[in-house]
Protein backbone atom coordinates (compact mmCIF):
# COMPACT_ATOMS: atom_id res chain seq x y z
CA UNK A 1 0.00 0.00 0.00
CA UNK A 2 1.49 3.30 -1.10
CA UNK A 3 2.29 5.82 1.56
CA UNK A 4 0.01 8.83 1.30
CA UNK A 5 1.61 12.25 1.11
CA UNK A 6 0.65 15.21 3.24
CA UNK A 7 -2.11 17.18 1.45
CA UNK A 8 -1.04 20.82 1.22
CA UNK A 9 -2.54 23.70 -0.77
CA UNK A 10 -0.74 24.23 -4.06
CA UNK A 11 -1.67 27.90 -4.43
CA UNK A 12 1.63 29.50 -3.46
CA UNK A 13 0.17 32.98 -3.51
CA UNK A 14 -2.52 31.96 -1.03
CA UNK A 15 0.14 30.93 1.49
CA UNK A 16 1.54 34.46 1.34
CA UNK A 17 -1.96 35.89 1.79
CA UNK A 18 -2.36 33.86 4.98
CA UNK A 19 1.01 34.70 6.54
CA UNK A 20 1.70 38.21 5.21
CA UNK A 21 -1.28 40.13 6.65
CA UNK A 22 -0.87 38.41 10.03
CA UNK A 23 2.77 39.50 10.26
CA UNK A 24 1.81 43.04 9.29
CA UNK A 25 -0.92 43.06 11.94
CA UNK A 26 1.46 41.82 14.61
CA UNK A 27 3.54 44.96 14.10
CA UNK A 28 0.67 47.31 15.03
CA UNK A 29 1.31 49.30 18.25
CA UNK A 30 -1.33 48.79 20.99
CA UNK A 31 -2.01 52.54 21.12
CA UNK A 32 -1.46 55.21 18.51
CA UNK A 33 0.74 54.64 15.51
CA UNK A 34 2.06 56.74 12.67
CA UNK A 35 -1.01 56.33 10.42
CA UNK A 36 -3.60 56.95 13.12
CA UNK A 37 -3.59 60.70 12.54
CA UNK A 38 -3.07 60.76 8.77
CA UNK A 39 -6.57 62.02 7.95
CA UNK A 40 -6.24 64.82 10.49
CA UNK A 41 -2.69 65.52 9.36
CA UNK A 42 -3.98 67.54 6.37
CA UNK A 43 -5.79 69.84 8.78
CA UNK A 44 -2.66 70.04 10.92
CA UNK A 45 -0.64 71.17 7.91
CA UNK A 46 -3.11 74.00 7.26
CA UNK A 47 -3.06 75.25 10.85
CA UNK A 48 0.59 74.50 11.61
CA UNK A 49 -0.39 72.27 14.54
CA UNK A 50 0.62 68.71 15.20
CA UNK A 51 -1.83 65.87 15.64
CA UNK A 52 -1.44 62.85 17.83
CA UNK A 53 1.50 61.21 19.49
CA UNK A 54 3.43 58.22 18.37
CA UNK A 55 3.29 55.16 20.56
CA UNK A 56 6.28 52.90 20.99
CA UNK A 57 6.43 49.74 18.97
CA UNK A 58 4.14 46.86 19.88
CA UNK A 59 7.14 44.71 20.69
CA UNK A 60 8.28 47.16 23.32
CA UNK A 61 4.75 47.72 24.64
CA UNK A 62 3.58 44.16 25.04
CA UNK A 63 6.88 42.46 25.71
CA UNK A 64 8.83 40.34 23.21
CA UNK A 65 8.02 36.90 24.62
CA UNK A 66 4.21 37.31 24.94
CA UNK A 67 4.03 38.72 21.43
CA UNK A 68 6.23 35.95 20.07
CA UNK A 69 4.12 33.24 21.71
CA UNK A 70 0.83 34.80 20.65
CA UNK A 71 2.08 35.48 17.13
CA UNK A 72 3.35 31.92 16.73
CA UNK A 73 0.03 30.49 17.92
CA UNK A 74 -1.84 32.79 15.53
CA UNK A 75 0.25 31.73 12.54
CA UNK A 76 -0.15 28.05 13.48
CA UNK A 77 -3.92 28.47 13.77
CA UNK A 78 -4.22 30.33 10.46
CA UNK A 79 -2.07 27.86 8.55
CA UNK A 80 -3.83 24.84 10.05
CA UNK A 81 -7.27 26.20 9.19
CA UNK A 82 -6.05 27.13 5.71
CA UNK A 83 -4.92 23.54 5.17
CA UNK A 84 -8.20 22.28 6.68
CA UNK A 85 -10.32 24.19 4.17
CA UNK A 86 -8.13 22.86 1.35
CA UNK A 87 -8.62 19.28 2.49
CA UNK A 88 -12.38 19.70 2.88
CA UNK A 89 -12.80 21.35 -0.52
CA UNK A 90 -10.62 18.70 -2.13
CA UNK A 91 -12.67 15.91 -0.59
CA UNK A 92 -15.83 17.53 -1.97
CA UNK A 93 -14.57 18.24 -5.48
CA UNK A 94 -12.15 15.35 -6.16
CA UNK A 95 -13.31 12.81 -8.74
CA UNK A 96 -11.51 10.02 -6.88
CA UNK A 97 -12.04 9.48 -3.20
CA UNK A 98 -8.88 9.82 -1.13
CA UNK A 99 -9.22 7.81 2.10
CA UNK A 100 -6.46 9.82 3.79
CA UNK A 101 -8.30 13.15 3.59
CA UNK A 102 -10.60 12.61 6.63
CA UNK A 103 -7.55 11.80 8.74
CA UNK A 104 -5.79 14.98 7.68
CA UNK A 105 -8.96 16.99 8.20
CA UNK A 106 -8.97 15.81 11.81
CA UNK A 107 -5.26 16.62 12.21
CA UNK A 108 -5.52 20.11 10.75
CA UNK A 109 -8.76 20.81 12.59
CA UNK A 110 -7.29 19.69 15.91
CA UNK A 111 -4.14 21.79 15.50
CA UNK A 112 -6.15 24.86 14.51
CA UNK A 113 -8.66 24.37 17.31
CA UNK A 114 -5.99 23.94 19.97
CA UNK A 115 -4.01 26.99 18.83
CA UNK A 116 -7.16 29.08 18.46
CA UNK A 117 -8.61 28.00 21.82
CA UNK A 118 -5.31 28.84 23.53
CA UNK A 119 -5.37 32.33 22.02
CA UNK A 120 -9.00 32.99 22.95
CA UNK A 121 -9.47 31.27 26.28
CA UNK A 122 -5.98 31.01 27.79
CA UNK A 123 -4.52 34.29 26.52
CA UNK A 124 -7.80 36.23 26.44
CA UNK A 125 -7.93 37.41 22.83
CA UNK A 126 -11.72 37.16 22.71
CA UNK A 127 -12.02 39.53 19.72
CA UNK A 128 -10.59 36.76 17.56
CA UNK A 129 -13.96 34.96 17.82
CA UNK A 130 -15.62 37.59 15.61
CA UNK A 131 -12.94 37.19 12.94
CA UNK A 132 -13.29 33.42 13.16
CA UNK A 133 -17.06 33.72 12.67
CA UNK A 134 -16.59 35.77 9.49
CA UNK A 135 -14.09 33.24 8.16
CA UNK A 136 -16.51 30.39 8.94
CA UNK A 137 -19.31 32.08 6.96
CA UNK A 138 -16.98 32.52 4.00
CA UNK A 139 -15.89 28.88 4.23
CA UNK A 140 -19.51 27.72 4.16
CA UNK A 141 -20.19 29.94 1.15
CA UNK A 142 -17.10 28.56 -0.57
CA UNK A 143 -18.29 25.00 -0.05
CA UNK A 144 -21.71 25.83 -1.50
CA UNK A 145 -20.09 27.32 -4.60
CA UNK A 146 -17.66 24.47 -5.32
CA UNK A 147 -20.39 21.85 -4.87
CA UNK A 148 -22.55 23.31 -7.64
CA UNK A 149 -21.96 21.30 -10.84
CA UNK A 150 -20.99 23.36 -13.83
CA UNK A 151 -20.69 26.56 -11.78
CA UNK A 152 -17.44 28.48 -11.48
CA UNK A 153 -18.33 31.44 -9.29
CA UNK A 154 -15.52 30.50 -6.91
CA UNK A 155 -13.07 31.24 -9.72
CA UNK A 156 -14.63 34.54 -10.79
CA UNK A 157 -12.96 37.84 -10.02
CA UNK A 158 -15.54 38.80 -7.42
CA UNK A 159 -15.03 35.61 -5.45
CA UNK A 160 -11.24 35.90 -5.74
CA UNK A 161 -11.38 39.38 -4.24
CA UNK A 162 -13.72 38.12 -1.53
CA UNK A 163 -11.17 35.40 -0.75
CA UNK A 164 -8.43 38.04 -0.47
CA UNK A 165 -10.65 40.14 1.79
CA UNK A 166 -11.17 37.16 4.12
CA UNK A 167 -7.53 36.06 4.13
CA UNK A 168 -6.46 39.62 4.96
CA UNK A 169 -8.47 39.36 8.19
CA UNK A 170 -5.20 37.96 9.50
CA UNK A 171 -4.10 41.62 9.75
CA UNK A 172 -6.65 42.67 12.43
CA UNK A 173 -6.16 39.26 14.05
CA UNK A 174 -2.45 39.99 14.35
CA UNK A 175 -3.21 43.46 15.71
CA UNK A 176 -5.39 41.90 18.41
CA UNK A 177 -2.55 39.61 19.46
CA UNK A 178 -0.22 42.65 19.47
CA UNK A 179 -2.50 44.30 22.02
CA UNK A 180 -4.47 46.62 19.73
CA UNK A 181 -8.21 46.67 19.03
CA UNK A 182 -9.56 44.96 15.92
CA UNK A 183 -11.44 48.17 15.08
CA UNK A 184 -8.61 50.54 15.97
CA UNK A 185 -6.79 52.70 13.45
CA UNK A 186 -3.71 50.47 13.40
CA UNK A 187 -5.65 47.28 12.67
CA UNK A 188 -7.73 48.98 9.99
CA UNK A 189 -4.63 50.39 8.30
CA UNK A 190 -2.95 46.97 8.40
CA UNK A 191 -6.04 45.47 6.75
CA UNK A 192 -6.32 48.18 4.08
CA UNK A 193 -2.64 47.99 3.15
CA UNK A 194 -2.77 44.18 2.98
CA UNK A 195 -5.91 44.12 0.86
CA UNK A 196 -4.56 46.71 -1.58
CA UNK A 197 -1.37 44.73 -2.11
CA UNK A 198 -2.78 41.21 -2.35
CA UNK A 199 -5.75 42.23 -4.48
CA UNK A 200 -3.17 43.73 -6.81
CA UNK A 201 -1.50 40.33 -6.97
CA UNK A 202 -4.81 38.82 -8.08
CA UNK A 203 -5.17 41.32 -10.92
CA UNK A 204 -1.54 40.80 -11.92
CA UNK A 205 -1.82 37.00 -12.06
CA UNK A 206 -5.11 37.20 -13.97
CA UNK A 207 -3.37 39.28 -16.64
CA UNK A 208 -0.65 36.65 -17.05
CA UNK A 209 -3.20 33.81 -17.14
CA UNK A 210 -5.11 35.60 -19.90
CA UNK A 211 -1.90 35.86 -21.92
CA UNK A 212 -1.13 32.18 -21.42
CA UNK A 213 -4.64 31.33 -22.61
CA UNK A 214 -3.83 33.23 -25.81
CA UNK A 215 -0.53 31.43 -26.25
CA UNK A 216 -1.09 30.80 -29.95
CA UNK A 217 -2.07 34.41 -30.68
CA UNK A 218 0.37 36.52 -32.66
CA UNK A 219 1.89 39.39 -30.60
CA UNK A 220 0.68 42.05 -33.05
CA UNK A 221 -2.93 40.88 -32.63
CA UNK A 222 -2.85 41.70 -28.91
CA UNK A 223 -3.51 45.30 -28.03
CA UNK A 224 -1.13 46.90 -25.56
CA UNK A 225 -2.58 46.75 -22.01
CA UNK A 226 -5.63 44.85 -23.34
CA UNK A 227 -5.10 41.86 -21.05
CA UNK A 228 -3.82 43.87 -18.09
CA UNK A 229 -6.29 46.74 -18.00
CA UNK A 230 -7.60 45.81 -14.52
CA UNK A 231 -4.08 45.37 -13.14
CA UNK A 232 -2.86 48.68 -14.57
CA UNK A 233 -5.84 50.61 -13.20
CA UNK A 234 -5.58 48.99 -9.75
CA UNK A 235 -1.87 49.64 -9.39
CA UNK A 236 -2.25 53.18 -10.70
CA UNK A 237 -4.83 53.71 -7.95
CA UNK A 238 -2.34 52.31 -5.42
CA UNK A 239 0.26 54.81 -6.63
CA UNK A 240 -2.21 57.64 -6.03
CA UNK A 241 -3.00 56.16 -2.62
CA UNK A 242 0.69 56.14 -1.65
CA UNK A 243 1.07 59.78 -2.68
CA UNK A 244 -2.05 60.87 -0.79
CA UNK A 245 -1.06 59.00 2.38
CA UNK A 246 2.46 60.40 2.09
CA UNK A 247 1.02 63.92 1.96
CA UNK A 248 -1.07 63.08 5.02
CA UNK A 249 2.05 61.97 6.87
CA UNK A 250 3.85 65.21 6.07
CA UNK A 251 0.82 67.17 7.23
CA UNK A 252 1.40 65.77 10.71
CA UNK A 253 4.73 67.52 11.34
CA UNK A 254 5.11 68.83 14.86
CA UNK A 255 6.87 68.28 18.19
CA UNK A 256 6.15 64.54 18.07
CA UNK A 257 6.83 64.05 14.35
CA UNK A 258 9.99 65.38 12.74
CA UNK A 259 10.24 65.98 9.00
CA UNK A 260 13.12 63.51 8.67
CA UNK A 261 11.22 60.73 10.43
CA UNK A 262 8.13 61.29 8.29
CA UNK A 263 10.25 61.21 5.15
CA UNK A 264 11.60 57.84 6.26
CA UNK A 265 8.07 56.56 6.95
CA UNK A 266 6.92 57.70 3.53
CA UNK A 267 9.93 55.91 2.08
CA UNK A 268 8.92 52.64 3.73
CA UNK A 269 5.38 53.10 2.43
CA UNK A 270 6.91 53.33 -1.04
CA UNK A 271 9.06 50.26 -0.32
CA UNK A 272 5.87 48.33 0.45
CA UNK A 273 4.14 49.13 -2.85
CA UNK A 274 6.63 50.42 -5.42
CA UNK A 275 8.03 46.97 -6.43
CA UNK A 276 4.50 45.67 -7.02
CA UNK A 277 3.55 48.75 -9.05
CA UNK A 278 6.68 48.43 -11.22
CA UNK A 279 6.06 44.68 -11.62
CA UNK A 280 2.47 45.22 -12.77
CA UNK A 281 3.35 47.94 -15.28
CA UNK A 282 6.33 46.02 -16.66
CA UNK A 283 4.16 42.92 -17.10
CA UNK A 284 1.49 44.94 -18.90
CA UNK A 285 4.08 46.24 -21.36
CA UNK A 286 5.53 42.75 -21.93
CA UNK A 287 2.23 40.89 -22.43
CA UNK A 288 2.73 40.73 -26.19
CA UNK A 289 5.56 38.27 -25.65
CA UNK A 290 4.73 34.61 -26.25
CA UNK A 291 7.24 32.97 -23.87
CA UNK A 292 6.84 33.29 -20.11
CA UNK A 293 9.06 31.81 -17.42
CA UNK A 294 6.66 30.88 -14.62
CA UNK A 295 9.49 30.28 -12.15
CA UNK A 296 10.81 33.80 -12.71
CA UNK A 297 7.29 35.19 -12.28
CA UNK A 298 6.99 33.32 -8.99
CA UNK A 299 10.29 34.68 -7.66
CA UNK A 300 9.33 38.23 -8.64
CA UNK A 301 6.00 37.83 -6.87
CA UNK A 302 7.78 36.51 -3.78
CA UNK A 303 10.16 39.46 -3.82
CA UNK A 304 7.29 41.95 -4.06
CA UNK A 305 5.54 40.23 -1.15
CA UNK A 306 8.65 40.34 1.03
CA UNK A 307 9.11 44.03 0.19
CA UNK A 308 5.50 44.76 1.09
CA UNK A 309 5.62 42.95 4.43
CA UNK A 310 8.94 44.55 5.34
CA UNK A 311 7.82 48.06 4.42
CA UNK A 312 4.43 47.73 6.12
CA UNK A 313 5.91 46.24 9.31
CA UNK A 314 8.47 49.02 9.65
CA UNK A 315 5.90 51.71 8.87
CA UNK A 316 3.10 50.49 11.13
CA UNK A 317 5.32 49.20 13.91
CA UNK A 318 7.41 52.38 14.17
CA UNK A 319 10.52 50.20 14.07
CA UNK A 320 13.95 51.81 13.54
CA UNK A 321 12.36 55.22 12.99
CA UNK A 322 13.15 58.16 15.20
Amino acid sequence: MAKSSVPLPREHGAWAMVVGPAIVGLSVPPIGGVLEGVSSGFAGAATGSSVGATAPSSIASTGGLPLFVGGTLLLVALLALFCLQYVVVRSVTAKRRDPSLPKWAVVYGAVGAIAGATLVFALGYVELLAIGAIAAVYFALHLVQVRKPGRREHRALGFELLTVAVLCLGAPAGAIVAGASATGAGALWAYVLSFLFFAGSVFHVRAIVRRLQKKSAEPETIRRFELARESVLWHAAIAVFVVVVGLGLFGDVGPNHSTDALAIRTGFLAVAFLPAIVRAMWTAVQLRRSAWNLKTIGFIELGCTVAFVFGAVVLLGELWIG
